[in-house]
């Protein structure tokens, strides 16, 4: 990314569940973000990384069907999100669709 820093403005790392380190060296990059979602919450290491992780360069992902906050995962305590779902093909407006985690509530105002 150094070497190429000059070909892009800013960026995301998707579902980040790498080492502290790791962190620290994406956040040197002045606009670089980093994504979290259920896989980066699954054990207490992760979650000791991501509280390092500043606010203002956090990005909360909701729409991967893989990557739910389970019951095991050590980040389910912290974390609260149930809303009614619905399978893709039975949708309704005030549902989510059943294994992506996109609030339900969010309207176009």
């Amino acid at each position: 990314m150094t070497q190429n820093l000059h070909r892009f403005p800013g960026g995301v790392t998707h579902s980040f569940t790498d080492s502290t380190e790791d962190q620290d060296r994406l956040l040197s990059f002045e606009k670089m973000f980093i994504g979290v979602n259920g896989s980066s919450l699954k054990t207490n290491g992760n979650l000791e990384v991501v509280r390092g992780i500043p606010v203002e360069r956090l990005m909360m992902e909701t729409d991967s069907p893989y990557c739910d906050i389970i019951n095991t995962h050590a980040g389910s305590q912290y974390v609260k999100s149930v809303w009614p779902s619905k399978k893709k093909e039975k949708y309704e407006p005030d549902s989510t669709v059943k294994g992506r985690n996109e609030p339900c509530l969010v309207r176009d105002f």
